[in-house]
């Protein structure tokens, strides 16, 4: 949520404080930095390679889509002027194709 929110950094720094954490408080021996089995460091660097995965994965889905190098292009003052100017011109076609068939030529 960090990552989507603010940036990947912070998020990085949470998942830190995060790893460090849990390794004071939740591993043997308890509110200790140091392990008895060196198998729970296997278990701190999966949590660090889920977070970080999880992080990047959630910076690219929140990124803008100008930034993903699609072929989408914004449109300036100017684009949206050419946008309505086109708009305008085939709604004022369709209106006059509709006025030279007339009210009674009606299809059945």
């Amino acid at each position: 949520m960090i990552a989507a929110l603010y940036n990947g950094r912070l998020a990085l720094l949470s998942a830190a404080i995060a790893l460090v954490c849990a390794d004071y408080f939740l591993q043997e021996p308890l509110y200790s930095l140091a392990n008895d089995d060196s198998r729970e460091y296997g278990d701190l660097f999966v949590f660090a390679l889920l977070a970080v995965t999880t992080i990047k994965f959630v910076r690219v889905s929140v990124r803008p889509r100008a930034l993903l190098g699609t072929n989408h292009v914004r449109r300036n003052s100017s684009g949206n002027f050419a946008t309505f100017a086109a708009t305008r011109r085939a709604s004022s076609l369709v209106s006059s194709l509709a006025a030279e068939r007339g009210p009674d030529s009606s299809s059945k």
